[in-house]
């Protein structure tokens, strides 16, 4: 099936190829122009999830140069600089803190890799550092309950407040474990699989579940009495719950089917009512000058404060969260879905002066960031691979099209009588 911008989102991808795989970008700007674990891994998947042949080769560079960067003790890269005849250079495992999601988006786009392409020729090199990447998150347990803790800006929402039990960082270990557990047919990473589903399902969504509580009493009796979409929760430490509208750790739940019918439906609720239209933020509400996590959002930034109200992770429509919820909405209500005409009229009105934007500001949606970037392209290609039901998309979401397309015909006909 064709759809509307498919053929300039691989040229961003086509163009985002070097010698070591895929860069950030097709526009060499800055630290973009290196092997980032995360951007690689979204354009790789959509590479993957079409059976585009002719990228696999710029695919397994990127894992194996990913691989062949592990740092000292297993830490796992953020992103690879190479020199101007290909050579590694330098590499980086994060800014404050380490990059708690790197290791499983790698994880999960190498486990995808062998399985699309039956190319085995490094899967015990795989297998090798699934093992130690499932040591460490064992460890960021702390307490041997399926849940990691993870410290603040340790994934792709780096300078957003965010920390403890993350929803987006258990949710991808989650990813990686089902893969091994099939790829690599592992009774050990099912059992675990089955662990973390549970504590994933009980802590973050409220469903019912065989798992150790994590709450403390207190917030044991506050979240008991959230009603509906509240009771979604982004994150959680001892001293604090944050229930956030997280995108892409509610779009990849529903993707694994993770997500009930009801909290599928809650999600959707909420989005729809809260953000209105068929746009997906990266995170909601907004948090300005009166939100109380407004300091803690303005001191954490790298290079320059970009977190205003409504731009870039505070609010922002990125083409990495826009681009997942439709592939999410696109198996429960099909390719017509609002959200992915919604993305395809920020491209339209984008393309000429700023194609495939970082994001988009809210709620006037100028293009803002960097253009090119392979998040968004690659997140587009997955949302048509996702309409269009491909092979690969099946394989690499792990779904059981049967079982959930009737599931999500449930939740669509309840939404749609609404």
């Amino acid at each position: 099936m064709n759809h509307k911008f498919e053929k300039e989102a691989w040229s961003v991808l086509t163009n985002s190829v070097k010698d070591f795989g895929f860069v950030a970008t097709a526009q060499d700007t800055d630290n973009y122009a290196r092997l980032w674990s995360r951007d690689s891994a979204v354009a790789s998947l959509a590479v993957l999830s079409h059976g585009h042949q002719g990228l696999y080769p710029a695919v397994k560079r990127s894992v194996l140069n990913l691989l062949d960067a592990i740092g000292e003790g297993g830490v796992f890269p953020s992103n690879v600089s190479f020199d101007d005849h290909g050579n590694p250079s330098g590499q980086s495992f994060g800014g404050p803190v380490g990059r708690t999601d790197s290791p499983f988006w790698w994880a999960v786009t190498a486990l995808s890799y062998i399985e699309v392409t039956g190319d085995l020729s490094f899967q015990d090199k795989v297998a090798e550092a699934v093992v130690e990447i499932e040591f460490r998150a064992q460890a960021w347990e702390f307490n041997n309950k399926h849940l990691m803790y993870s410290p603040a800006s340790s994934n792709w929402a780096d300078e957003y407040p965010v920390e403890g039990y993350i929803l987006i960082n258990n949710v991808l270990r989650y990813w990686m474990l089902k893969k091994a557990e099939r790829i690599l047919l592992s009774d050990e990473y099912a059992q675990k699989a089955e662990q973390v589903l549970g504590a994933i399902k009980y802590h973050f969504f409220g469903e019912p579940a065989e798992t150790q509580s994590l709450f403390t009493p207190a917030q044991l009796d506050k979240v008991n009495s959230m009603e509906r979409g509240e009771r979604i929760l982004m994150s959680f430490t001892p001293g604090s719950t944050l229930n956030h509208i997280d995108t892409l750790g509610w779009s990849i739940s529903i993707l694994l089917g993770i997500t009930s019918e009801s909290t599928t439906k809650k999600m959707v609720e909420r989005l729809r009512t809260e953000v209105g239209g068929s746009l997906a933020p990266a995170h909601w509400p907004i948090i300005d000058e009166e939100h109380p996590l407004w300091g803690a959002i303005t001191s954490n930034y790298a290079y320059s404060f970009k977190n205003y109200p409504g731009h870039f992770h505070n609010g922002g429509v990125w083409g990495l969260t826009q681009g997942f919820f439709a592939a999410a909405m696109n198996t429960l209500v099909g390719e017509s879905h609002a959200y992915m005409v919604s993305y395809d009229d920020m491209l339209e009105g984008s393309m000429q002066e700023h194609p495939f934007a970082e994001y988009y500001s809210y709620p006037d949606l100028i293009p803002g960031g960097v253009q090119n970037l392979c998040f968004s392209a690659g997140s587009y290609l997955i949302a048509t691979a996702s309409a269009d039901q491909t092979e690969g998309f099946t394989s690499i979401f792990e779904r059981q099209l049967k079982v959930l397309m009737a599931k999500a015909e449930k939740v669509a006909e309840e939404l749609a009588r609404e």
